[in-house]
């Protein structure tokens, strides 16, 4: 029997503020359409944090379809997400709207750098020490981890990101297509290197174009450097049964923006997306999106943005490879539980090895 559709769809325009984008919301809406109609999600299902329903009509406090996306509303469509999930479930994380990196003076160039994604209520203290509030990938990271065995988890940030964001192993580059990369996290000499191009936009007046990226670069209080030393306990890592995918608007040295097509302000990548998702007949596997994304991202380069720079990024756990999984289809949940099977049986391991190994999150079988 097929599990469970569940899904939290965000999109952000920040309106009336220095960072204010156009297509957001937009995208958050196309993406209740898309699983509804053509993904077999329950409107019940569907959690959508907008904070417009369309130009001059916020979404207040009290709306009975849509959540404000507000750093509380995000913590807690995040736990609501991943609640009563089994075996068998399938699950869905779309955000559009700003991304940005936390500088750490504390942090040499080679420690890592942390990412995050922007609420709307970004710009205001989140306690007396920290003048921001922002939601951490990282925190994506450890709320997937618990997921039990045999779920598929899609993400799909239509963002500008830097670095790997999740932790799987293994990734597509649009820009390199056909060949598998390490998927790793930036970092901060990463973030210090990185330019992101006024280009594609200063360019792009004619498709109204704007990066989704913060125009603000926050960084970690001093004093947050003294909270580790009172954590003593490593988070858990994803359950190598889990299948991950996850697809970024950019990475390093890329600008990803959101422009106006057909008429309608929306993001580069969800754009794509869409495109895609048509041409492909409403069901694909997900190496097939991606490299029909790439393909549509390329035609509309050569149409109208000849100066975009931005290429699709797909990540992913390497147990269950996009090749053998149906996007956001219940009958590839088990992908990586089967092939993580077939693995251990070939290498001679006892069951109850298998199941210490899976709990450890060990998912490099070449470096065993």
């Amino acid at each position: 029997m097929p599990g469970n559709k569940k899904a939290v769809v965000i999109g952000i325009n920040y309106t009336n503020t220095d960072g204010a984008l156009d297509g957001a919301c937009t995208d958050a809406l196309a993406w209740l359409d898309v699983l509804i109609n053509s993904m077999g999600f329950r409107r019940k299902n569907v959690m959508v944090l907008i904070d417009e329903r369309s130009p001059d009509e916020p979404v207040r406090h009290d709306d009975e379809d849509f959540l404000q996306p507000n750093h509380l509303n995000l913590l807690n469509a995040l736990d609501w997400l991943i609640t009563d999930v089994r075996e068998g479930d399938v699950l869905f994380l779309s955000y559009s709207g700003h991304a940005t990196g936390i500088r750490d003076s504390c942090t040499n160039a080679d420690g890592l750098l942390e990412e995050a994604l922007v609420p709307c209520d970004a710009e205001e203290f989140e306690n007396i020490w920290t003048p921001h509030r922002l939601l951490p990938i990282r925190v994506i990271n450890e709320t997937l981890a618990y997921l039990p065995a045999g779920v598929l988890a899609t993400i799909f940030l239509d963002c500008n990101l830097i670095g790997g964001v999740m932790e799987v192993p293994c990734r597509y580059d649009g820009e390199f297509p056909y060949r598998e990369f390490d998927n790793h996290p930036a970092c901060m000499g990463e973030m210090t290197q990185t330019h992101i191009s006024h280009s594609p936009w200063r360019h792009g007046h004619h498709v109204a174009a704007l990066p989704r990226r913060w125009h603000l670069e926050p960084s970690k209080p001093f004093w947050s450097k003294f909270t580790n030393l009172f954590v003593k306990e490593k988070p858990i890592r994803l359950h190598d049964c889990v299948a991950l995918f996850c697809f970024q608007a950019s990475q390093k040295n890329q600008t990803a923006i959101e422009c106006t097509i057909e008429g309608i302000p929306q993001g580069v990548m969800t754009y794509c997306f869409l495109q895609a998702h048509e041409k492909l007949d409403y069901q694909y596997t997900y190496e097939e999106l991606f490299y029909e994304m790439g393909a549509q991202l390329a035609q509309l380069k050569q149409d109208s943005m000849p100066y975009s720079n931005q290429y699709f990024q797909l990540s992913f756990n390497d147990a269950a490879p996009p090749n053998e999984c149906l996007f956001l289809n219940s009958g590839s949940t088990f992908v990586a539980k089967d092939n993580l099977r077939n693995k251990y049986k070939e290498m001679g391991l006892s069951p109850r090895a298998r199941e210490f190994r899976q709990v450890k999150g060990w998912n490099r079988w070449d470096h065993d």
